[in-house]
């Protein structure tokens, strides 16, 4: 069952985000009723008629009414309106149909699927009918587990991470651990973006368990790697393109495979992987002779050998986050299995200092200092640019040793936070960049999600040689040293 919700969960939105403004235009909510933050999340949802429609999918899947109105919890939803969840068609769904079908669904479908299903009055095969309830269930419980965060944090708290861990876990996917979200800020407003293109448009609503932020669009668990960067060709083409013709593709995807017959499918692919994805512009700085020869049939063996060296199998790192499934062959600074930013409990002070203990055989114990009550960016964020910051003040550091999928090669990983000032007024004008390199170049757009991992884009091809070579991305003579190394290793 997993499997196929797996299949049907996926989709481009998040590619999408980065290849246009994909965010809808903020919506003008106004809630007819005063919030009561003295209610649980679920009862004060259902007492707005804004959330009709939210709300009986929440009521569909039972787990999640559970989790919204547990008053032991502390917890944190994103909660889209009735008027982000229209439809433009209707669709009568069959459950092989569905099961069958390539298209990922999203919240949208899935409020359709429970409303079409409601009001059906065919029952002339209660077999398929009750089949059809059990899969839908399972439908809507993984999309709306995505909108959930297993701790409460408001926009303020928001600003802390880039990436935080959700409700939703894919036994098969990034080794059964949490899918995460990606959160943006701007300089000027705390509002932030999760996943490039869904919008906080109310937020910190507050709730006996919990806080609430409305958004103007569903969220929707992304897609494997691979498939993030194919649904984004005016970015990927080329690199794409050349996993494709060397035969990497399954070390980036992840996808089912029906079975035959009464056979069950399976999954194939990685389901743990960190990819540095140079961009089309990456390839054409490459000299023209270059990028001839390795897309000739006499380069393909040197092109999948480079293309191994920007691609980490069984290790997800984000600039906050590290989950290394196979941690005998990885070495990290503090010999740990995985290390979540997340985990550091509620600021006493601005700055403060956390220990977190890794709940691995190998303990490890790793000391920040970091500032959760400022904004983090990163470099991508809308007109931040680290040539336009005057005298930001370092706040912390730290470097990783990544093996490649090219044997005996490891990518040297930098991050560093800083603290700086903006000269307009405003509440937040003072806020954290996390500025990232590998191999002394500037990762650009960090910590993409991936369903199987992270995708870091970057604007060159990255040169194999050694440290002594990093930071640099001159290939003019490739000739001299590129053939003989290939021949080497």
């Amino acid at each position: 069952m997993y499997f196929i919700i797996l299949a049907l969960l996926v989709g481009s939105a998040v590619a999408a985000g980065l290849t246009s403004n994909a965010a809808q235009q903020p919506l003008t909510l106004q809630l007819t009723h005063h919030w009561s933050s003295n209610e649980t999340i679920y009862a004060a949802l259902s007492h707005h008629k804004e959330f009709s429609k939210l709300i009986k999918a929440i009521d569909f899947a039972d787990k999640i009414a559970s989790v919204l109105n547990d008053t032991s919890a502390d917890i944190t939803f994103f909660a889209v309106p009735d008027s982000a969840l229209r439809r433009s068609h209707k669709h009568h769904p069959e459950f092989k149909a569905i099961a069958s079908s390539a298209q990922p669904y999203d919240l949208v479908d899935a409020v359709a699927f429970v409303e079409e299903f409601q009001a059906s009055k065919d029952n002339k095969n209660d077999r398929d009918k009750k089949k059809f309830k059990k899969f839908l269930k399972k439908l809507v419980q993984a999309i709306l587990e995505y909108h959930i965060l297993p701790d409460k944090f408001d926009v303020e708290r928001l600003a802390g991470n880039n990436t935080f861990p959700t409700y939703l876990v894919l036994p098969e996917a990034l080794g059964s651990r949490p899918l995460r979200i990606r959160v943006a800020h701007s300089l000027v407003s705390p509002v932030p973006t999760i996943n490039f293109y869904s919008k906080v448009v109310k937020p910190d609503n507050n709730a006996s368990n919990g806080v609430v932020h409305v958004v103007n669009h569903p969220l929707l668990p992304p897609p494997p790697a691979f498939q993030d960067l194919f649904l984004a060709p005016s970015i990927f083409a080329t690199f794409t393109s050349a996993i494709q013709r060397t035969g990497l593709t399954d070390l980036l995807d992840l996808r089912y495979r029906h079975g035959r017959k009464d056979e069950k499918g399976t999954l194939i692919g990685s389901n743990t992987v960190t990819v540095f994805a140079p961009t089309n512009h990456a390839f054409e700085q490459l000299p023209k002779k270059l990028r001839t020869f390795l897309f000739s049939p006499f380069g393909t063996r040197i092109l999948r050998r480079l293309l191994q060296y920007h691609i980490v199998p069984g290790v997800v790192f984000h600039t906050d986050y590290i989950y290394n499934k196979t941690s005998d062959n990885f070495y990290s600074s503090c010999g740990h299995r995985t290390f979540d930013l997340f985990k550091v409990g509620l600021p006493g002070t601005d700055m403060f200092s956390f220990e977190y203990r890794d709940s691995c055989p190998d303990l490890c114990v790793a000391q920040f200092r970091v500032p959760l009550s400022e904004g983090i960016l990163t470099e991508d964020s809308p007109g931040v640019f680290a040539k336009d910051i005057e005298h930001p003040e370092p706040i912390e550091s730290f470097d990783e040793e990544l093996p490649s999928a090219l044997t005996n090669y490891t990518l040297h990983a930098h991050v560093e936070k800083f603290k700086f000032s903006i000269p307009i007024p405003s509440p937040h004008n003072s806020h954290i960049i996390t500025k990232f390199n590998i191999n002394g170049h500037r990762v650009i757009v960090p910590d993409i999600i991936g369903l199987n991992g992270a995708v870091h884009m970057i604007e060159h091809i990255l040169d194999p040689r050694g440290h002594s070579h990093h930071g640099q991305a001159n290939w003019e003579d490739w000739e001299e040293w590129l053939p003989q190394w290939a021949g080497e290793h």
